[in-house]
């Protein structure tokens, strides 16, 4: 139903919930507690065992970015492969 909260849950699995939000509880990913993570660990889990597509293809898509280099920005960033490696692994 909308405004039953879906968006701000899959930002606090992204470790992306706004300054404002506040958390109560657990915030258990693979059994550990991301409640108090730091960016870091939250960079470690990004793209390896969490992910989001946003809902807004143009911010998410952008028309003039080659689909390849979509693909390969989070294994850059996240992964720490090379430019050809993170290109092998895309195709």
């Amino acid at each position: 139903e909308s405004g039953s909260g879906k968006t701000l849950l899959a930002l606090c699995l992204m470790g992306m919930a706004p300054e404002s939000a506040r958390l109560t509880g657990q915030l258990r990913i693979d059994g550990q507690d991301m409640a108090d993570a730091s960016e870091r660990d939250w960079q470690r889990l990004r793209s390896r065992r969490v992910a989001m597509v946003f809902q807004e293809p143009m911010a998410a898509l952008n028309p003039l970015r080659r689909v390849g280099d979509t693909v390969m920005e989070p294994m850059l960033l996240h992964d720490g492969l090379t430019r050809s490696a993170a290109r092998a692994r895309a195709l």
